[in-house]
C-alpha cells in the first residue's frame, strides 16, 4: 500500500524542494504531481522566486511542465516590460537565456 500525504497548507518552496529530492530517486509520477501542484497553487511563489526558479529547473531536463510556464511566463510583453529595469542586477545566465529564447521577436530589447 502506498502511503499519501496533504499539502493543501505546505508552503510552497518546501513542495518545490521536495520535488527536486522525489526527481533524484526517478519517482516521475510524483515528481508531475508535485509540478502540478505548484503551478496550479503556487503561481504566485514561482513568479516571485523565478530567478531561483528558472536556474534550478533548467539545470535538470526533468521538469517539463515547469518548463513550459517560465517559457509562457517569459514569452509576455507585460512581464518582459516590467523585467527589462532590472537587467543589470538580474543572473547573467538568466539575462542571456531570457534574450536569446524567450524575448518576442518584434520588441527590441
Amino acid at each position: 500500500m502506498m502511503g499519501s500525504f496533504i499539502l493543501e497548507n505546505v508552503e510552497a518552496g518546501f513542495i518545490f524542494e521536495l520535488m527536486f529530492a522525489i526527481n533524484e530517486f526517478e519517482l516521475e509520477e510524483l515528481t508531475n504531481k508535485l509540478e502540478t501542484r505548484l503551478i496550479d497553487t503556487k503561481a504566485s511563489w514561482l513568479k516571485e522566486l523565478f530567478s531561483l526558479v528558472y536556474r534550478t529547473i533548467f539545470s535538470k531536463n526533468n521538469f517539463t511542465k515547469l518548463n513550459n510556464f517560465a517559457t509562457i511566463l517569459l514569452s509576455n510583453d507585460e512581464v518582459l516590460d516590467s523585467i527589462r529595469p532590472y537587467k543589470k542586477i538580474l543572473d547573467e545566465k538568466l539575462w542571456k537565456d531570457i534574450d536569446q529564447h524567450l524575448l518576442s521577436p518584434k520588441r527590441p530589447v
